[in-house]
């Protein structure tokens, strides 16, 4: 199975990347690739709880959803991640760490992709939409 390891600096502090993951307002303004747009969202901010965004793309409507794993405030998230429609979800890790001058860095580790295609879809992906959390950052890695 295929691994997707990424890693993204930010200039704000930990609580406000933190706080970008877990509020479905943050996530509409985010969470999109390609120009898209948010069409809904929703998250259940518990372990165990719930989210799904249905977004518009480019090539159509998408909804991903999933179950959170585990959640550490201002460290750690862990959820599933599966789009409707297909016959495969993963898990994804995203860890949070502060750095220097109140700003903040993550790394997001994304497991189990049945194609490296698969994972090449979603490491652009990524790359899109968390460019949408700060315009001006460049992904590290």
């Amino acid at each position: 199975m295929h691994v997707l390891e990424l890693e993204y600096q930010f200039n704000m502090d930990i609580e406000t990347l933190f706080s970008q993951w877990t509020s479905a307002e943050n996530l509409k303004r985010w969470m999109c690739p390609n120009a898209g747009e948010i069409l809904s969202c929703q998250v259940d901010l518990t372990v165990g709880g719930r989210y799904t965004i249905a977004m518009r793309t480019q090539s159509g409507e998408h909804t991903v959803t999933g179950t959170y794993l585990e959640i550490v405030p201002n460290r750690r998230l862990r959820f599933t991640w599966g789009w409707l429609g297909n016959n495969w979800s993963n898990e994804v890790d995203v860890q949070f760490f502060s750095a220097d001058s109140g700003a903040s860095r993550l790394t997001l580790r994304q497991r189990e992709f049945p194609s490296s295609e698969d994972l090449d879809q979603h490491r652009d992906g990524w790359n899109m939409c968390v460019a949408n959390i700060e315009p001006d950052m460049e992904p590290s890695a």
